[in-house]
């Protein structure tokens, strides 16, 4: 089948530290189960303001935008990818 995972996660920069927290807890899991990953950092404030957009809108375009240029990027030839619901993952 030749299926490759990787994960992927936006900081959408909106909750401070407990944002920086999230990305390396997807991070740490990634690691965990061997799979390759990237967080980025998407401004979305900056949009909302450049732009009139609402928060979802504005978090939506720059998270897909971002997502994008990840699955396009070096070696990736991504003809298919999915973007889940949102996972809640519970901390020890």
């Amino acid at each position: 089948m030749g299926l490759t995972l990787a994960v992927f996660h936006a900081d959408h920069m909106l909750r401070g530290e407990e944002s920086a927290g999230d990305a390396e807890f997807v991070r740490e899991m990634a690691e965990g189960l061997g799979l390759p990953s990237r967080s980025v950092r998407i401004d979305v404030k900056r949009e909302i303001e450049e732009t009139g957009r609402s928060p979802q809108d504005a978090a939506r375009a720059l998270r897909l935008e971002a997502l994008l240029d990840y699955a396009t990027s070096g070696r990736r030839t991504a003809s298919r990818w999915g973007t889940p619901p949102t996972i809640r993952w519970r901390r020890s």
